[in-house]
């Protein structure tokens, strides 16, 4: 998937598109499991790498420590899922079946 820097975070905030962030610490355990899980659900939505209809992407609270403190991002992995531009938590599980489910039901 792909990881925000400031800027590319403030455009999709503003782009009033469907999508998910993973706000991630990469020293954490938790972290680095759903990693392989993410990095396949993006694959999956968006094959050819192109986020036109859904976004999957990460933020880095090691390397964008500013961005998760702005998003209240009190632990790691948190997930949170954009419709319209509207942010909610994401509170469902982390399997890959159940996050591409959720995102072909809810944002697609």
């Amino acid at each position: 998937s792909i990881e925000l820097d400031r800027e590319t975070y403030d455009l999709v905030l503003n782009s009033e598109k469907n999508g998910m962030i993973k706000y991630f610490q990469p020293w954490c355990a938790h972290s680095i499991c759903v990693g392989p899980i993410w990095d396949a659900l993006a694959e999956a939505v968006n094959p050819d790498g192109d986020s036109s209809s859904v976004f999957i992407y990460d933020v880095s609270c090691a390397d964008y420590e500013d961005i998760c403190k702005e998003a209240g991002i009190l632990a790691y992995s948190t997930i949170r899922y954009y419709i319209k531009g509207t942010e909610h938590d994401c509170s469902g599980g982390l399997s890959f079946e159940t996050l591409k489910e959720f995102v072909k039901d809810n944002l697609m």
